[in-house]
């Protein structure tokens, strides 16, 4: 219309919005309403665990709305739970972090990576889609000495101008000391006793001791295999009365 424009959400524009917590649970008090104070609690909450992918996609994008300040250096040798978030264009360091990781044989550091995808729900004004879609990246590094730290940083895929970097220390047990600490919380418990009836019929003592006599004691030799097929050869080379008649009606036929 003249005068003025107006703008038409489509699915492409709703298809990375934020994850935003329901009504609800901004009623209740579960989550903060300020962008800051959310992004503080989930900072808080990364102390004692990893965060989900939910929540960490969250705090990715509410962050230039958030008004804190990003980390200008990396920490040397960060303790369990520590978490920050770096500009990759202002920091592009955030990795010398002090700790011995795993290297390649190249020297560069053995990160693994991954990218993350979450479930989207798409309304529009006609039709409501659920899709699945790639949201995060995410590299993996492991100390190689006897600290198990491990680091994880990730990133949005549509936006890596800020990344979340968070160390946690976790024991990870050999699969020996798992299977024989599996093996040993089995209760041990001994087989049942079979009682049987007092009729039961028992075999003499004797039974199990000797065989029976009237089985023989040893196979025959090989002679007297021998002699044995030779008196039996006659029996076998006889021929049945049918198969004699009519070899001889075919030697009638013949002649």
């Amino acid at each position: 219309m003249e005068g003025g424009c107006t703008k038409t959400t489509t699915t492409a524009d709703t298809a990375f919005s934020p994850i935003l917590p329901l009504r609800s649970e901004l009623r209740c008090g579960l989550v903060p309403a300020s962008p800051s104070d959310r992004a503080r609690q989930l900072l808080g909450l990364a102390k004692s665990r990893w965060l989900r992918k939910s929540e960490i996609q969250e705090l990715l994008l509410i962050w230039p709305d958030t008004g804190l300040q990003c980390s200008q250096k990396p920490t040397l040798n960060p303790p369990d739970g520590f978490a920050a978030i770096f500009d990759r264009k202002s920091t592009p360091r955030w990795r010398q972090d002090g700790i011995p990781w795993r290297r390649r044989t190249n020297g560069k550091v053995l990160e693994n990576h991954e990218v993350y995808s979450l479930v989207f729900i798409l309304v529009d004004l006609f039709s409501l889609r659920i899709e699945k879609r790639d949201c995060l990246h995410v590299y993996y590094a492991h100390s190689e000495d006897s600290t198990p730290m491990h680091r994880r940083a990730y990133w949005l895929v549509t936006d890596g101008q800020y990344v979340f970097v968070h160390y946690r220390l976790e024991s990870r047990p050999s699969s020996a000391s798992s299977s024989k600490a599996s093996f040993e919380s089995i209760p041990q418990t001994q087989p049942p006793s079979l009682s049987l009836p007092s009729n039961f019929p028992h075999l003499p003592q004797n039974a199990t001791q000797s065989p029976p006599q009237d089985l023989p004691q040893s196979f025959p030799q090989s002679h007297q295999l021998q002699s044995l097929s030779q008196s039996l050869a006659p029996l076998l080379s006889l021929k049945r009365p049918r198969e004699s008649r009519r070899e001889s009606r075919l030697s009638q036929e013949d002649s």
